[in-house]
């Protein structure tokens, strides 16, 4: 079991500047399928239990609309994109506690 943490939830320009902070981070392309990524294109939180999105880089990263719609609407797609998006953070953060068991 995860243990309980504290949610974090950004508005306005600091929500603008995240969003930047994880497109330059993903060089603006999507992480499943390498698109081109408009930087005004939210992020995917890759990790949502219960409502609880917490707005943080390590936890969010850049997809088309394409793959963000499937990401959220496909139940076979969503596994296997979101598999995709834990190894990328992997990749990038290293092997964090918060993304073991996913």
């Amino acid at each position: 079991m995860f243990p309980k943490t504290k949610r974090t939830k950004l508005k306005g320009t600091a929500v603008k500047e995240l969003n930047n902070t994880i497109h330059k981070r993903d060089n603006n392309q999507c992480v499943i399928c390498k698109k081109h990524v408009d930087p005004g294109e939210k992020w995917h939180h890759v990790f949502f239990g219960n409502g609880r999105k917490n707005d943080v880089e390590d936890e969010g990263v850049t997809l088309c609309y394409e793959c963000h719609k499937d990401t959220h609407d496909t139940a076979d797609v969503t596994k296997e994109n979101t598999r995709k998006c834990v190894e990328y953070l992997r990749s990038v953060y290293g092997d964090l506690e918060k993304y073991r068991g996913r």
